[in-house]
């Protein structure tokens, strides 16, 4: 009988191999940033971010270089495995990268609401992204000590983001 901990590994241990293969079909866009407000240094980040692969990310140079809200929403959806790849290769719960994935996550059950930031950027994912994204955060829930009712209203904005995107279809 395998332990907790056994369990959370073998767990981490999948999410990390199915990370290449569920975004295989995500490439980096020429648009670096559809944003008009954006400071000098944003966009020095944003560059320094582009220069690199998804799988080549590390926390430390994520937490120096963190932009991932001002990327376009091709190249917010192409780096958004990195978080997931540090923040269990890693063991970093508490990035700012995070942080701001939850706080985008983390909103009312409306969907009218949405804006169009938030609707560019998570909406037309495929499934098995989805589902990915909801695995993390799940994982995230266990390994984190507080936050976990916000992280939980994610996992049901995936579930809502979802729906959506197949109306969409």
């Amino acid at each position: 009988m395998e332990t907790g901990i056994e369990m959370s590994k073998l767990y981490e241990t999948e999410i990390i191999k199915k990370l290449p293969k569920v975004f295989k079909n995500r490439y980096k866009s020429p648009t670096k940033t559809e944003s008009k407000q954006i400071s000098s240094y944003e966009l020095e980040c944003i560059d320094r971010l582009m220069e690199k692969s998804w799988s080549e990310i590390t926390a430390s140079f994520l937490e120096d270089n963190c932009c991932i809200n001002f990327l376009s929403s091709d190249n917010f959806k192409y780096f958004l495995p990195a978080i997931v790849n540090v923040s269990i290769r890693e063991n970093k719960v508490y990035l700012l990268a995070i942080e701001i994935v939850i706080m985008m996550l983390d909103r009312p059950a409306d969907t009218k609401n949405w804006d169009d930031d938030f609707v560019s950027k998570w909406l037309g994912l495929e499934l098995g992204e989805y589902r990915l994204i909801q695995d993390w955060l799940f994982w995230l829930c266990d390994a984190r000590e507080e936050d976990t009712l916000s992280i939980l209203r994610c996992i049901e904005t995936i579930e809502l983001l979802i729906l959506e995107t197949e109306n969409l279809k």
